[in-house]
């Protein structure tokens, strides 16, 4: 399952773990259709049609509620950013990712075991990611004021007046 297709209007933001969100993406992807006895959908809304068709039980619509409202929006999220390495996040991603294949491959499936690992590692994954990618652009943009600032302190000896006869008579008045 391609992630970049089967979401709709999301580009995958350009990281070092690219591999590792398209394959966590398709599995989210597989564990809410196995959730909802569906075949593969062509995209998202074609999934949502299909999942409401589905539902036995009110605990399924509300499941496939936070789909439409939080778990697209945060695989879009996720699948979006931009992440500096980080060794700390690595683990995680295979963390969520055996978890979510163990889900996957388990013989006696529970609904309920199925929908707790998508909510619980879907919404922590997508926070710590989010934040880390915020702070990585905070760092950046401190970096890049810090080399400006840098440059152009080099140059403040120029800025400053430097001529005894144009400061006022007190500051140079001990020459008189």
């Amino acid at each position: 399952m391609n992630g970049k297709k089967w979401l709709i209007n999301v580009e995958q933001g350009k990281s070092n773990y690219s591999t590792e969100i398209e394959h966590m993406v398709s599995l989210y992807i597989q564990a809410v259709h196995e959730f909802y006895k569906l075949d593969l959908t062509e995209n998202e809304n074609h999934f949502v049609e299909e999942a409401s068709k589905n539902c036995e039980k009110k605990s399924d619509y509300l499941f496939l509620e936070w789909i439409k409202t939080e778990g697209l929006t945060q695989l879009k999220r996720v699948f979006k950013l931009t992440l500096p390495f980080d060794k700390t996040v690595m683990s995680k991603l295979k963390l969520v990712i055996g978890a979510l294949e163990d889900e996957l491959n388990w013989e006696e499936k529970s609904k309920k075991s199925t929908r707790s690992t998508v909510v619980n590692t879907l919404s922590d994954l997508a926070e710590r990611l989010v934040r880390l990618s915020t702070l990585a652009l905070e760092e950046e943009k401190i970096k890049v004021t810090a080399s400006v600032q840098n440059k152009h302190s080099k140059f403040d000896f120029l800025n400053k007046k430097t001529n005894i006869y144009e400061k006022p008579l007190e500051t140079v008045g001990f020459l008189l």
